[in-house]
C-alpha cells in the first residue's frame, strides 16, 4: 500500500557537486517563502537532480498501457540496488530483487498459470511445481520498455522502474516547459506544484517545499503510459540481498517461466 513521506532529510545521504551547486545559486535555503524568485524550470532540474541522488527511495507507481494496468511498489538504492514487486492487470504478480548487474524475479502462482494457459494441465501443473517459491535469475540489462505480459517482459519491465535515471527521462527533457504552480500538500508534506510537457505527455510534479527539493509525486496524462509516482522514505535504510542459492533456478532469461 502507498507509503507516507516522513519528513525529508536537510540533505541526500549522497549529493552531486551539481546539486550543491544548483541549490547554492538558487537560495533554496534562504528566506522569503519557498523557492522565492526561482523560475519553474529552476526547481523542477534541481528537484530531479535532488531526486536522482538520493541514497534511497521508496516508489508507488501505477500506469495505464496497451497491455492493461500495471501497480509497482519498490524501493530503489544506491548502485542498481533495488527490491519490490510489479502487479501486471489481473494477470497476477512480480517480486523483483536487483543487487547491481543481477536481478532476480518470482511470479505468483497467478501470474504462472495465465503465462501457461496455452499448454496442457500437466505441463502447467509441472511448471508451477518446479517454479513455486523460488526465483529467477537473470542479467539486468534485461530491462525493457515494450509492451506485453510475457514472463520475460513484465521482468524487464520491473526491472527498468529500478533505473531512476531512466524512470525521470522524459520529466527530465521537459524541464525548460515547467511553471510554477500553487502551493499544496502531498500526504501532509507541503510542496509546490508544477506543470511541464514532453512529448505529447503532460505532466504535473510536486516538490517539496520543507528540507531538501524531493520529488513527492508525479502525475501524467498523455503519451503511452500515463499513471502516478509517488516518491517517499527517502534515505531509509533499504537492505537489498539476493535471495538463498537453494531458492534461486539458474535460467538466464525469465523466458523459462
Amino acid at each position: 500500500m502507498p507509503a507516507r513521506v516522513p519528513a525529508a532529510p536537510a540533505a541526500p545521504a549522497v549529493r552531486s557537486v551539481a546539486a550543491l551547486a544548483a541549490m547554492a545559486s538558487f537560495g533554496l535555503t534562504g528566506c522569503g517563502g519557498p523557492f522565492d524568485g526561482l523560475s519553474g524550470p529552476q526547481i523542477l532540474t534541481t528537484a530531479i537532480e535532488t531526486t536522482k541522488q538520493a541514497g534511497s527511495v521508496t516508489l508507488d507507481v501505477t500506469r495505464t498501457a496497451p497491455d492493461g494496468h500495471r501497480r509497482a511498489y519498490l524501493t530503489v538504492g544506491s548502485r542498481g540496488r533495488c527490491a519490490g514487486t510489479l502487479t501486471v492487470g489481473s494477470s497476477g504478480t512480480m517480486e523483483l530483487i536487483r543487487t547491481g548487474d543481477v536481478a532476480y524475479v518470482r511470479f505468483d502462482e497467478a501470474f504462472l498459470r495465465a503465462e501457461r494457459k496455452d499448454s496442457s494441465p500437466d505441463e502447467i501443473d509441472r511448471t508451477f511445481k518446479e517454479l513455486r517459491g523460488r526465483w529467477m535469475k537473470t542479467d539486468a540489462s534485461a530491462a525493457t520498455g515494450t509492451p506485453g505480459t510475457s514472463a520475460a517482459t513484465v521482468a524487464g519491465r520491473g526491472i527498468g522502474l529500478c533505473d531512476l535515471d531512466a524512470l525521470l527521462t522524459g520529466l527530465e527533457s521537459g524541464a525548460g516547459s515547467a511553471r510554477r504552480g500553487e502551493e499544496t500538500t502531498v500526504d501532509g508534506h507541503p510542496a509546490l506544484r508544477l506543470t511541464a510537457s514532453y512529448g505529447g505527455t503532460t505532466a504535473t510534479a510536486y516538490v517539496a517545499t520543507d528540507g531538501a527539493p524531493y520529488l513527492l509525486k508525479l502525475v501524467t496524462r498523455g503519451g503511452d503510459e500515463p499513471g502516478t509516482v509517488t516518491f517517499s522514505r527517502y534515505d531509509k535504510p533499504a537492505p537489498v540481498r539476493a535471495p538463498a542459492a537453494r531458492d534461486i533456478v539458474e535460467t538466464g532469461s525469465a523466458e523459462a517461466a
